[in-house]
């Protein structure tokens, strides 16, 4: 069997420790949010795109190359969707929680 002879890593436990905060931190947040009616519908379409769209992203270059799409254009559909997350989501946030 093989054994790693690096060292382990410093404050191994204080960033288990964070994460395991962080964690349980999104777990309260996520049953409050689902609690909520008026946060329950669009938390569970945030959530549901999300894993909808992970599940296809691996396999979109390779749908976009048959379509006859070069690797230039790819990448230029690929920032495109990214560059659209970046000015819309917070557009939405500013609109569902207005600045006073």
């Amino acid at each position: 069997m093989w054994r790693s002879t690096a060292a382990p890593a410093p404050n191994s436990r204080v960033c288990s420790s964070t994460f395991m905060r962080v964690l349980h931190e999104q777990r309260e947040l996520s049953a409050e949010l689902l609690a909520n009616e008026q946060t329950q519908a669009p938390y569970t379409v945030l959530l549901l795109g999300t894993f909808g769209s992970a599940l296809h992203e691996s396999v979109t270059p390779y749908f976009y190359l048959k379509t006859g799409a070069s690797l230039s254009e790819i990448g230029r559909i690929n920032s495109i969707i990214l560059a659209s997350g970046v000015v819309a989501v917070p557009r939405h946030a500013i609109k569902l929680d207005p600045l006073p």
